[in-house]
């Protein structure tokens, strides 16, 4: 094998472990993690709305004011919120990464076409369009979850 045979092999085996590495970070680290902080955004946003459904008749005197009322169905309104934004946030999650993974094989069979011919592989910008949504929908499911939260904390410290 001369030398110019082996700086190829090195050239595609270096390209072929930045496919490997990538590939698995994307296809199932960054899912993993989103999803994880999904099911207990809407597991937690569910349950707090199972709860005080199921309690409300015993925990909302009728002689309160109306005012307390309306603080426990803002809660409901920020986690039904904070549901939506996080399965909306999933989906586009989902297709982002599906688009960056064929992104990746993508760039990987024109670097290893370029490494074929002799030319420098160039690395494929492999990010998403779709990242700023996410990014968004991310913060502004939390700031729903955590609002929800608020409400229903300030309910309970004004009736109880």
């Amino acid at each position: 094998m001369n030398d110019l045979e082996k700086a190829k092999r090195e050239a595609h085996d270096h390209i072929y472990e930045w496919y490997i590495k990538y590939n698995g970070i994307y296809g199932e680290k960054i899912y993993e993690i989103n999803n994880n902080i999904d099911k207990m955004i809407v597991g937690l946003s569910s349950g707090s709305i199972g709860l005080t459904i199921t309690f409300y008749d015993s925990i909302v005197d009728t002689n309160l004011d109306k005012c307390y009322a309306y603080l426990i169905k803002m809660s409901w309104m920020f986690f039904i919120l904070a549901i939506i934004l996080t399965l909306v946030n999933n989906r586009i999650s989902i297709e982002a990464l599906s688009n960056m993974k064929i992104k990746l094989k993508d760039g990987y069979e024109k670097a290893a076409d370029q490494i074929a011919k002799n030319e420098m592989p160039n690395f494929p910008d492999i990010s998403s369009k779709l990242s700023p949504i996410i990014s968004w929908l991310n913060i502004l499911s939390g700031l729903a979850f955590i609002s929800g939260i608020g409400f229903s904390i300030i309910f309970a410290w004004l009736s109880f």
